[in-house]
């Protein structure tokens, strides 16, 4: 092989060489980017139970007073309490490991809008960032964002219904943490007391964690075959609420990969016969001068192998580029089940969002780099039985 030659036939006609080069790398940014957006969206969208340590949520919508407003405590419109029966026939089931029980409260006083939660959960008290979890009847815990926007300090007292809280510490939610977010953290016996004062083992939420994480459907759909008027989050039902086109693109993820490229399979080869029928004249001349058809050929293969890698190359440099820009993406996975009054809306505090990971899969790059092995080598193999019927003699004559 000729290097001189090769450099100098690699850069003669490189408008078409850059043409198959960012086509080729469009591609395979395409195909590396498509598939790591898919399955980046995917597991962030099952962070709210990931990062609460649960595969089921269970909750009791109300089934009236949906637009009732009133003052002080009250349980949310999506939130009823669970009878004693329910609870009891819940923790028969032998699939689950744990459960962890809350009481979520509406807090409307003066205009504003407070979310209060109520529990002893372990996961929960992991969040705290500042100071410590409360655990007297006289203490809580604020969301740092609330706490920030309403400018209050671990050792503040807060007032919720007239009674008097100090401020132990402040919680940092988990990204995907919406189903245990609140404004306000306390103990769950507390909660239950500010809600009545025999309210107890008063719940509105459960949190279960199972033996077999792969059959909570199996679980979910035993409970609501029982009690059918349940809400049940599980991942699946997370996914379901999710953008349609996303869990289409799911499942046709690799035929559209598959499709792209082929399609710049098509091209490159389109883009290589057309630069060979230019260098016909040249190619005979080679043959005429003493050049074997082995050596046209490793020269020719050795070309389109080094445009298909470099191809690979400026595609994946595309792809870090794209990862990085999608990873500030904003993703919102609403609880659809969760009503809202009309007059809250000025004074909830955002819920912390969730992005895109920036991860980088490696298995796809090599799934990228082989299929621009085999595009070099099939294209070249193509191309070098275009260049062997190529006759010196005939060149000649058309001198």
């Amino acid at each position: 092989m000729n290097t001189i030659f090769l450099k100098a036939e690699f850069f003669r006609n490189i408008s078409s060489r850059i043409y198959s080069i960012l086509f080729l790398a469009l591609a395979i940014c395409f195909f590396v980017s498509f598939n790591t957006f898919i399955d980046g969206y995917f597991q962030t969208a099952l962070l709210p139970l990931k990062n609460i340590d649960a595969h089921l949520v269970i909750k009791k919508s109300m089934s009236n007073n949906l637009t009732t407003e009133m003052k002080g405590i009250r349980l949310p419109f999506s939130n009823d309490i669970f009878s004693e029966n329910e609870i009891s026939t819940i923790k028969k089931f032998s699939l689950i490991h744990e459960i962890n029980s809350a009481l979520l409260l509406w807090d409307m006083d003066q205009g504003k809008f407070r979310t209060i939660l109520g529990t002893n959960f372990n996961k929960i008290k992991s969040w705290i960032s500042t100071g410590k979890y409360p655990y007297s009847e006289s203490e809580i815990a604020l969301e740092k964002h609330f706490a920030k926007f309403y400018q209050l300090k671990i050792g503040d007292s807060f007032k919720i219904n007239g009674k008097i809280f100090s401020i132990t510490g402040l919680i940092e939610i988990k990204e995907g943490g919406q189903l245990a977010a609140a404004n306000i953290y306390m103990p769950l016996n507390t909660a239950q007391k500010l809600f009545s004062s025999d309210a107890i083992n008063t719940q509105n939420l459960l949190y279960l964690k199972l033996n077999q994480n792969e059959k909570a459907e199996m679980l979910k759909d035993d409970i609501l075959k029982i009690f059918p008027y349940l809400k049940i989050t599980s991942s699946d039902s997370i996914l379901e609420s999710s953008v349609g086109m996303i869990v289409i693109a799911k499942k046709f993820s690799f035929f559209i990969s598959t499709l792209t490229l082929l399609f710049a399979f098509a091209i490159i080869i389109k883009t290589m016969m057309f630069s060979i029928h230019e260098r016909t004249h040249d190619i005979g001349i080679l043959k005429a001068i003493g050049w074997t058809n082995n050596e046209v050929k490793s020269q020719i293969f050795t070309e389109t192998f080094i445009t298909a890698l470099t191809g690979c190359f400026v595609g994946i440099i595309f792809n870090l580029i794209i990862l990085y820009i999608l990873s500030f993406i904003p993703i919102n996975i609403q609880d659809t089940s969760e009503i809202l009054p009309s007059s809250a809306s000025s004074f909830v505090v955002e819920k912390n969002g969730m992005t895109l990971p920036f991860t980088i899969k490696w298995k796809l790059y090599l799934y990228a780099f082989i299929a621009t092995i085999m595009i070099g080598v099939i294209t070249g193999k193509i191309i070098i039985q275009k260049i062997l019927k190529i006759k010196p003699s005939e060149v000649l004559r058309r001198i």
